[in-house]
């Protein structure tokens, strides 16, 4: 007797459903996509409990005549292509012919539909993927479709549906994105016969975003435009948060390749890299990315649920990306603080000034801030620069410049608050600059500067650093990644590594910390180059921190305006090496709203 049986199909409909039906934001998703396939401007969604209850959705796209209707919610029938070789040219949505009839085969389906030379509309109730009714009745142009009870006949799938407040939030992220991707379209969505989005038609995705979002996020976008196509004709648009804007999840970064809403990890990580040394860690961006590539260069079909793409050049595509998000950041900091993104600042002292011991009152004249040529670090001995001296004001007050523009900018130096924030007024409101992070970047692009110019010392008495068994092991295979920042390492007795030379920038008492962070960076790589650069970014970070002046000193005008020189001169200066924000502006907007003077 055979034990291989050939399952019902109506059996076989309902297992497939699961591939692409998983929970009600499917569902949903499907139909929008086919919604705008139709060519829709008018959408209108109603959810109920989540969608477990209740789906529907109305357009006023091109409709179906009575044939096609029939024929919808059969399996593999699709308007979109008629054989595999046209995926490489697809420019709809759908193309697989499963969505309806997987959506039809579990849930309680009506379909209302006319299409533009018909004059009634056909109506089709349908129980479990079969027509159960057929009827003519009174439309509007368009489709009309109700989805409801959801897995009523799949109870191992309708179980593990999460709460209606989980469902319901994964329907709103949907309805954002796509919203979001087609600005041109009318969004309506209604939870529980409640309206939660009216969304007009608009120009931009900026206009959309702000339709959408809380304009504590809205007033933090910055537009994103791609003028110049690369050799692979690559287009990127869209908005992007500021780095004064953070959240602590990914939900706000959104993707479409070619007008479809897709999930790649290295495309959100290639965004969030262009934020690397602006967000705190942990912090994400808001981000809404449409990319245009040729449709021969993108692969859809590689997805059930055509959630994922590949990329013929995925790298090219990923560094493009990176490269636009940090530019524009860089762009929008110096358009703020009109100056030039990479300048060196010089100023001339005039007077000495006497500490106070909260706020120091300014008695020099405005400071001109105007480009001159790039920052030039300093020619004293590198141990000078490690010391939290005068020394670094010192060296910046030899610098008697007079610089002339046409176009000067000035800002004053209104004090030291707390002494700890420098004050700074601008034509926009009030920045608060941290000393001490301020100082710390300053120090951490010069000090990665002199790595480049290794000079080994020899300890006259070797440190010990005794490890765990794990982490020795660890340490013990990768000793060359130590050898390469000119730290000369090796195994000494039983878990222990002994260092016998170390660049003159490298203190002893850092050694240990700079091991630890060595194993910590294998834990979760084991490429040699990204513990070296996770390394040496430790040591910069470490040698930065101890050397920068802190929260608590007091500084002399003329130290001000020096660290503030330096600082507008140095790359990435938006944020301290461990990801602080070095300055802060609040808006003479946000101050008149405190004093409600604007609503």
């Amino acid at each position: 007797m055979s034990r291989i049986k050939i399952l019902p199909l109506h059996e076989a409909q309902k297992i497939a459903a699961g591939e692409v039906v998983e929970r009600p934001a499917n569902v949903l998703k499907e139909l929008l996509e086919n919604a705008l396939d139709a060519g829709a401007n008018q959408i209108a969604i109603y959810v109920g409990a989540g969608g477990k209850q209740l789906i529907r959705i109305i357009d006023n796209g091109c409709g179906m005549s009575v044939e096609d209707a029939r024929l919808c919610i059969l399996p593999h029938a699709t308007s979109k292509i008629s054989s595999v070789d046209e995926l490489d040219a697809l420019e709809t949505f759908g193309f697989r012919g499963e969505a309806l009839a997987s959506i039809a085969a579990v849930s309680k389906f009506k379909l209302v539909t006319r299409c533009v030379d018909a004059a009634e509309a056909i109506q089709l109730t349908i129980d479990a993927g079969n027509i159960t009714k057929e009827e003519v009745v009174a439309a509007n142009r368009g489709t009309d479709i109700t989805i409801e009870d959801l897995f009523f006949n799949v109870p191992a799938r309708k179980k593990f549906l999460k709460t209606e407040k989980t469902e319901w939030h994964a329907i709103q992220q949907l309805i954002y994105a796509y919203a979001l991707d087609y600005p041109a379209v009318q969004f309506m969505l209604y939870h529980n016969q409640q309206r939660i989005i009216s969304c007009t038609p608009c120009d931009t995705i900026l206009a959309r975003a702000q339709q959408i979002f809380d304009h504590t996020i809205t007033e933090r976008l910055l537009t994103l435009s791609d003028p110049e196509q690369n050799q692979h004709a690559t287009k990127i648009e869209g908005v992007i948060s500021d780095h004064q804007h953070g959240r602590y999840d990914r939900s706000h970064i959104y993707l479409f390749v070619n007008k479809r809403w897709v999930k790649n990890h290295k495309l959100a990580q290639a965004i969030i890299k262009g934020y690397q040394g602006v967000l705190q860690q942990g912090h994400y961006p808001c981000a809404i990315i449409s990319i245009t590539v040729p449709l021969h260069t993108v692969d859809i079909n590689i997805h059930p649920r055509k959630e994922e793409v590949q990329f013929l050049h995925p790298r090219m595509v990923e560094d493009h990306i990176y490269a636009l998000v940090k530019k524009r950041l860089e762009d929008h900091i110096a358009e703020r603080l009109q100056v030039p993104r990479v300048s060196h600042v010089a100023y001339q002292a005039h007077h000495n000034f006497a500490p106070q011991p909260m706020i120091q009152s300014p008695a020099l004249p405005k400071i001109t801030l105007s480009p001159v040529v790039p920052l030039q670090l300093a020619q004293e001995p590198f141990q000078e620069i490690a010391e939290p001296a005068p020394i670094f004001f010192e060296q910046a007050l030899e610098q008697q410049q007079h610089v002339h523009t046409d176009q000067e900018q000035t800002f004053t130096i209104k004090g030291q608050l707390a002494l700890t924030y420098i004050m700074l007024e601008t034509h926009e409101g009030l920045m608060l600059i941290d000393q001490h992070a301020a100082h710390e970047r300053v120090l951490y692009e010069q000090i990665g500067a002199r790595m480049q110019q290794q000079e080994l010392i020899r300890l006259l008495f070797p440190e010990q650093i005794r490890l765990s068994p794990e982490d020795y092991a660890r340490a013990i295979e990768h000793l060359q990644v130590l050898q390469n920042l000119g730290i000369e390492a090796e195994g000494w007795s039983e878990n222990q590594i002994l260092i016998t030379a170390t660049p003159v920038y490298v203190k002893p008492h850092m050694l240990k910390d700079i091991i630890l962070a060595l194993v910590e960076a294998l834990k979760h790589t084991t490429v040699a180059e990204v513990a070296h650069k996770k390394i040496q970014h430790t040591v910069q970070a470490m040698m930065a921190c101890k050397a920068a002046i802190k929260a608590n000193d007091i500084l002399q005008q003329e130290e001000m305006h020096s660290l503030i020189k330096q600082l507008f001169a140095t790359p990435n200066r938006l944020t301290c090496p461990h990801g602080r924000p070095t300055s802060w502006l609040l808006s003479i907007p946000e101050i008149e709203r405190k004093f409600k003077r604007i609503l």
